[in-house]
């Protein structure tokens, strides 16, 4: 009856460890999975900024050529170039708005990082303390059914001696 108590505390413990092992597996996947996501959205977000710098850059340069060209035409080219240039600035503002949004992003990341970096840690020492409690109940267990053995072999060796006795 002992022994199947101690069984049941073990199994106990045992759940416990696989359980506190599977959430910590889980939480590290969690958190693999988010940072390849914010990194994948911020590298997409600055290849469209990109060739949004591309596109404008070529309309720079053609109505740049078409100025040059038309040397009657400057007013009008300049005109364009000034309201490409303020096209050019909304477009920068709305990027580094961006870019301050990512960075924003990014050290929420690195708070959810830490935290469950601190939480993975805690789960760690609370499984190396489970596993420190398994070992002490199986040594207590052998123990206990050591001397058990060793009280069986007297009583044994006392019932021998009684029969032969009688």
């Amino acid at each position: 009856m002992v022994i199947q108590k101690k069984d049941n505390a073990t199994g106990e413990i045992m759940d416990m460890i696989i359980d506190l092992w599977t959430k910590m597996l889980e939480a590290d996947a969690v958190h693999d999975d988010k940072i390849c996501s914010n990194v994948e959205t911020m590298q997409r977000r600055a290849d469209e900024a990109v060739e949004i710098l591309r596109e404008k850059l070529a309309s720079l340069h053609a109505i740049a050529l078409t100025a040059v060209d038309s040397a009657g035409s400057i007013a009008a080219n300049e005109a364009d170039l000034l309201s490409s240039l303020s096209k050019e600035r909304l477009v920068c503002a709305d990027l580094q708005a961006q870019r301050d949004r990512l960075k924003v992003e990014h050290e929420k990341c690195l708070n959810i990082e830490a935290v469950l970096l601190a939480s993975l840690s805690k789960e760690r020492l609370a499984f190396a303390d489970l596993q420190a409690q398994l070992e002490r109940l199986k040594v207590e267990q052998e123990k206990q059914l050591a001397e058990e053995k060793c009280k069986a072999a007297e009583l044994e060796a006392d019932l021998k001696k009684t029969q032969v006795c009688t």
